[in-house]
């Protein structure tokens, strides 16, 4: 099960890991201050996720730099298009006339999402830091494990921000009213459901069988759908968008910048209000809402409480439909 944590407090800026209880491994969404991220869960880093480089998404990579120094492995960026650069930036910032290079050091292969469907990838290694381009995708599917998967679009807030759904794979199981003796044919069934091969001959102690007469003994679990949503101006567009990406989600993580209250200084700053994110949240689908992201000018644990329970009415709230001022 794909697992979701908020590292980041409520005057803090904002990050989100995520984690499979079942690995060691860890990911990262966005890179603000937080103080709840523990060297642990940065060392296990397997991928960074970046909506924007706006500061409070991504002040805090340079913690994150200097204790994945020693892991000795490749570590993958991904971010709108300029996340490369801002990578690099990051590096170059420094003096490295210390460094030792040798298989212990750290690398990093960039993933910059130029547009939806196509990704330019670059690398960048000790100690001269230099992005070297290495290729490029036409997919959708930015990352994937034997676990779960993860899509991408690209959401207006005056620069690209990158919104990010991570998808665990359906799994399958057998019914309760098998049949027939269980054995190695379990495991060549289900792969040739997923490869879908029908006519591939599997060899039962019952007999021989084509695997399609076996695929009504299998039943598919859905996997569950996390959904990042960070900084987007209220527009039919940037909805659309994350309608597409997100929809039937089980938990959706998602700013809510402003009190509707604010609603002007939302569409100056191309920030989603409280109320605005709750009506998405609730037109996606998704099962539950988590705002996690707000404005400063809210400095109180009551102001944001607010903020909260406004994104909250507006999601369990029914008939009510986005309007964008």
């Amino acid at each position: 099960m794909l697992q979701a944590t908020v590292k980041s407090g409520f005057k803090e800026d904002v990050c989100v890991l995520i984690t499979l209880p079942t690995q060691r491994w860890t990911y990262l969404c966005d890179c603000g201050y937080a103080s709840a991220l523990s060297i642990r869960e940065i060392k296990n880093l397997q991928a960074i996720f970046i909506s924007h480089t706006h500061i409070d998404h991504f002040c805090n990579f340079d913690t994150i730099l200097r204790h994945q120094l020693p892991i000795g492995r490749k570590v993958l960026i991904f971010g709108p298009k300029g996340i490369a650069r801002n990578v690099q930036a990051k590096f170059l910032a420094y003096n490295w006339e210390n460094l030792t290079v040798d298989d212990k050091q750290v690398f990093y292969e960039i993933h910059e999402l130029q547009r939806e469907g196509y990704v330019k990838i670059y690398e960048i290694r000790s100690p001269a830091w230099e992005l070297v381009e290495v290729g490029e995708e036409e997919t959708d599917v930015i990352y994937q494990t034997d676990m779960f998967k993860v899509r991408f679009c690209l959401l207006k807030h005056g620069i690209d921000c990158a919104a990010y759904s991570f998808e665990l794979h359906p799994t399958l199981n057998l019914k309760a009213d098998l049949p027939y003796k269980r054995g190695q044919w379990i495991r060549e069934v289900k792969n040739a459901y997923r490869l879908n091969q029908p006519n591939q001959i599997l060899q039962l102690e019952e007999g021989t069988f084509k695997a399609s007469e076996l695929f009504p003994y299998l039943e598919e679990n859905r996997g569950i759908k996390i959904g990042y949503v960070m900084d987007h101006a209220p527009t039919p567009e940037n909805h659309a968008k994350v309608i597409q990406l997100l929809k039937g989600c089980d938990e959706l993580y998602i700013e809510a910048y402003y009190k509707h209250e604010d609603l002007e200084m939302a569409i100056h700053n191309q920030h989603s209000t409280a109320k605005f994110s709750g009506e998405l949240a609730r037109k996606v689908g998704a099962r539950r809402v988590f705002p996690i992201h707000f404005s400063r000018r809210y400095q109180t644990e009551e102001m944001i409480e607010e903020v909260v329970q406004e994104c909250l009415d507006a999601f369990e709230s029914e008939g009510e439909e986005l309007i964008v001022g």
